[in-house]
């Protein structure tokens, strides 16, 4: 049981808080927990954690003449408050559950969705199963706190609720104090500029043991009415797994270790633990830390539950990125570079997965567009007998215009199915450029009987051509499409 400076609840908290209050909640001692060794005081924490807890309660936040205004008004206040510090107990219980969950390990053969969340439930009930969780008081609201005098129970109130609120903030760090002793949570030890941290996970180690196939039998609903009767048979492949429970402990060794807070971390977090963080309570959360230093030595023992066998790894010496989850000096939960490896490649499959959907929409657009520049080339040429120079340039122009948006849309499709070879985009640029030259010479060489265009068409329709079969054949060959 970590003892407080002052018994005297009446005394404590408000002696607290008023030097707290006054005093940025970002710049806190955890900020230089790594040079001084005298600020890793369970004391202090207790205490700042008592006076957060009661400037949480409803009676904190009302003026002392509120106990002027009537006894309804007061046990309204009252049992709010009461209610604010039960539940501050079913929190804490949450949060060591979510600390158990981001313990376990599952190593081995790869298990079903279902095997695994079954075994991860069964996993963080053994863990938790020795643990005796803190309980509150029963509420002191009763008929006779209802028949004082509005002012003694008032004053009687605000004693009591800040006694709670101190036995509270024992009870936490008694608890903390048993998942260290039961090797749920770690601790740190700290010099000046490295530390050495402690972390427990327990490991489920699966391995294949045979797969065999079993027939079930599944009787249909009967229809009484028409008296019809039927069966499914099932043919049902089982495979078994023998699953190694273990305990680890995990030893390592950092330098340069710095204490981040959680949403301005050097690295990315895994979800795993940041699904831990985002279960800390709110009157918690602000003295939660990320561990990140350089790893230079990694000790690992693990033994059996079952067989009690022990048994020793290697011991690594390699620099790798080595974050941790720290509430004073307990470490809550502690990875490393394969883990924040996974999620930089997850967040860069997302990225990648979005890039490819924009590029994928903006390809239909350039499409839709070279469609329409395309048809606007062609519909100048029967006004080129008007301003012939003009318009003939004009439609040149828009040709070439939808020579480039086709090449681009091409490109954007190549993106969208991560396929960057140039031969497709200057195919499909060029059978659509072609094929509006084409068009566009045959019409002007009816318009006026110009041979010259006339030539330039054939031509045109003959490369066309070329880039069509060259483009099937490249789309048969690599399954590539533009359109």
């Amino acid at each position: 049981m970590v003892e407080l400076a002052d018994k005297q609840t009446s005394t404590t908290v408000n002696r607290v808080a008023p030097a707290l209050n006054g005093r940025n909640r970002v710049s806190s001692h955890f900020d230089d927990l790594l040079t001084s060794p005298d600020q890793l005081s369970k004391q202090r924490l207790a205490n700042e954690l008592a006076t957060e807890l009661w400037s949480r309660l409803p009676i904190s936040r009302v003026a002392e003449a509120s106990g002027d205004r009537g006894i309804e008004h007061t046990i309204r206040i009252v049992t709010a408050s009461t209610s604010q510090v039960q539940a501050w107990y079913r929190e804490l219980r949450d949060f060591v559950s979510a600390i158990a969950r981001a313990a376990t390990e599952l190593r081995g053969e790869e298990l079903t969705d279902a095997l695994r969340a079954e075994l991860c439930a069964d996993m963080e009930r053994q863990m938790l199963e020795q643990i005796r969780f803190p309980l509150p008081d029963r509420s002191f609201v009763d008929f006779k706190f209802a028949d004082l005098p509005p002012a003694e129970a008032w004053t009687q109130a605000h004693q009591r609720l800040e006694r709670a609120c101190l036995e509270f903030a024992n009870h936490v760090f008694a608890l903390f104090d048993t998942l260290q002793q039961k090797k749920l949570i770690g601790q740190i030890q700290e010099t000046s500029s490295t530390c050495r941290f402690t972390h427990f996970r327990r490991v489920a180690v699966a391995k294949l043991a045979g797969t065999r196939t079993q027939q079930r039998v599944l009787d249909e609903p009967t229809d009484r009415v028409f008296r019809r009767h039927g069966v499914t048979v099932e043919k049902l492949q089982i495979t078994d797994f023998e699953i190694q429970h273990r305990h680890s402990q995990h030893v390592h060794h950092v330098r340069n270790p710095t204490l981040n807070t959680p949403k301005s971390t050097m690295h990315p977090l895994p979800t795993k633990y940041s699904d831990l963080i985002d279960a800390c309570p709110d009157w918690m959360s602000g003295s939660l830390r990320v561990l990140e230093g350089e790893l230079f030595r990694d000790e690992r023992i693990e033994w059996d539950l079952f067989t009690e066998t022990r048994t020793a790894e290697k011991v690594i010496e390699r620099v790798r990125r080595d974050p941790a989850v720290v509430f004073g000096p307990y470490i809550l939960a502690g990875w490393g570079e394969l883990s924040i490896v996974e999620e930089e490649n997850r967040q860069r499959d997302e990225q990648d997965v979005a890039a490819r959907k924009v590029s994928a929409r903006k390809a239909r657009q350039n499409h839709w567009l070279t469609f329409i520049v395309a048809g606007l080339a062609i519909a100048v040429i029967p006004f080129t007998g008007w301003a012939t120079a003009v318009t003939t340039s004009f439609a040149i122009f828009l040709g070439l215009l939808a020579m480039v948006l086709a090449g681009n849309a091409a490109h954007l499709a190549a993106v969208a199915r991560s396929n960057l070879s140039a031969s497709p985009v200057l195919l499909h640029s060029t059978l659509i450029g072609a094929t509006v030259f084409a068009v566009q010479g045959l019409m002007f060489s009816l318009l006026h009987w110009s041979l010259p265009a006339l030539g330039i068409a054939t031509l045109s329709i003959v490369i066309a051509a070329i880039a069509f079969n060259l483009k099937t054949a490249t789309r048969e060959l690599d399954g590539f499409g533009v359109g």
